[in-house]
């Protein structure tokens, strides 16, 4: 399931309009497996569902004007890889091991990445909102890793 993740992460990190055209198809398959039981409120009522709209927002990576559903299926996306800890803050391990997969052929240093986990986790702790918390997360690691050049600010 991780491997769905770190798909869905590389390509809103960096595809251009013409190859996410190509690949929409594909990877809306890929992730209806992470949001199949995944809910946007606490008391699991409100069921999220993928749309076209929302998956863009998620591909088009750091952004701040994502619509609701785009927040939400990052959510999905994070806690069903088990990026998110049961109190959806991020999962220091799970996220650190991501990072590891990530940049297996680049030496990164893991005190960068807690690093990372850290300041995101500040930035997103005001948020109550299990969908707004994972869009300030995933807003922000991508600012963190641009600002560190770890990967291109295009």
């Amino acid at each position: 399931m991780k491997f769905v993740f770190y798909i869905v992460f590389i390509l809103f990190v960096k595809l251009t309009p013409a190859k996410q055209a190509s690949n929409f198809e594909i990877l809306m398959d890929m992730i209806r497996e992470s949001v199949r039981e995944c809910y946007e409120d606490e008391a699991n009522t409100i069921k999220i569902e993928i749309t076209e709209e929302g998956f863009r927002d998620i591909l088009q990576g750091e952004q701040e004007e994502v619509s609701r559903n785009g927040k939400c299926l990052r959510y999905c996306i994070l806690k069903n890889n088990n990026l998110f800890t049961p109190d959806n803050l991020l999962s220091e391990e799970d996220v650190l091991q991501f990072f590891e997969n990530l940049f297996a052929v680049r030496d990164i240093d893991t005190n960068v990445i807690q690093q990372i986990i850290e300041k995101c986790d500040k930035a997103m702790k005001h948020e109550e909102d299990r969908c707004e918390r994972a869009h300030t997360a995933s807003v922000c690691i991508l600012k963190q890793l641009k600002e560190l050049e770890l990967i291109n600010s295009n």
